[in-house]
């Protein structure tokens, strides 16, 4: 009997830390790669911001989680480097969506969402990375989120 080991990528290995390269090596689309880069740059760029590479379990495995002290949200965002669909999970409270212009969120945007799972009061939508314009509206709500939790933004009374 022959027995064949296959190689796992190392974002399915929970009990060996890769490290961020060692992710990205195995994107075999550059397009999604890209999006990937834009996101974490992009998010690196958050004042006070601290990235962590965490294993979440299934089915998000290893990522990038972004911590800002006084947010009450597991993290302001979870990049998730799935090598075959990268996507960016960003916690909300009700107050941080009732702080949100709803007027100026994007379709595709309030429809994530209006269908975001619901756990222990937090909403937890989760974006799929497929373009960089769709990638750069996922970052600006995370843009408004942190701007709630260093208290720029207001909770509309009118929600």
């Amino acid at each position: 009997m022959t027995v064949t080991a296959t190689q796992r990528l190392p974002w399915h290995d929970k009990y060996n830390e890769p490290d961020f390269e060692e992710l990205r090596a195995h994107y075999t689309n550059p397009q999604a790669l890209a999006l990937l880069d834009q996101a974490r740059a992009r998010l690196q760029k958050f004042d006070g911001i601290e990235e962590q590479l965490t294993w979440q379990g299934m089915p998000w495995r290893w990522c990038l989680a972004y911590t800002k002290e006084g947010d009450p949200t597991a993290a302001l965002a979870f990049l998730v480097p799935d090598p075959e669909r990268a996507s960016i999970a960003c916690p909300l409270i009700p107050d941080m969506l009732r702080s949100m212009p709803a007027h100026r969120c994007k379709k595709h945007l309030k429809d994530v969402l209006l269908l975001a799972n619901l756990v222990d009061g937090v909403y937890w939508p989760t974006f799929e990375l497929t373009s960089k314009a769709q990638t750069e509206d996922v970052l600006d709500l995370i843009r408004r989120k942190f701007d709630f939790v260093i208290g720029k933004a207001k909770v509309r009374e009118d929600s």
